[in-house]
């Protein structure tokens, strides 16, 4: 959405920011819900955390400097021995046993 916004409104890089203090703006968005409706017919399989997982979120937040929904994920890939990680954020580059494919 922050992508989508920044594009759109001409948002600085406070896009997240920028669309809370603008709910109305979030409405006009439109790439988030087109994505959603993709993915449903992909054979994909939705992982989830439990307390021991946010736990190894924190210790990974520490080592390697990430904030927390980053270092859920990284958690995730690690408790599934996941080693690919697509993403356009660059903040899982340092983060040694992951290859990280940044979609153009």
């Amino acid at each position: 959405m922050a992508v989508e916004a920044q594009e759109r409104f001409k948002v600085d890089s406070g896009a997240a920011a920028w669309l809370q203090r603008h709910p109305e703006r979030v409405r006009e968005l439109s790439a988030f819900r087109e994505a959603a409706r993709q993915l449903d017919g992909l054979p994909l399989r939705m992982l989830s955390t439990d307390s021991r997982g946010i736990l190894e979120a924190a210790e990974l937040s520490s080592q390697y400097g990430l904030l927390t929904n980053d270092a859920v994920i990284a958690a995730l890939t690690r408790r599934h021995g996941l080693t690919h990680l697509v993403t356009t954020d660059d903040d899982f580059e340092g983060i040694p046993e992951l290859t990280v494919w940044k979609p153009r």
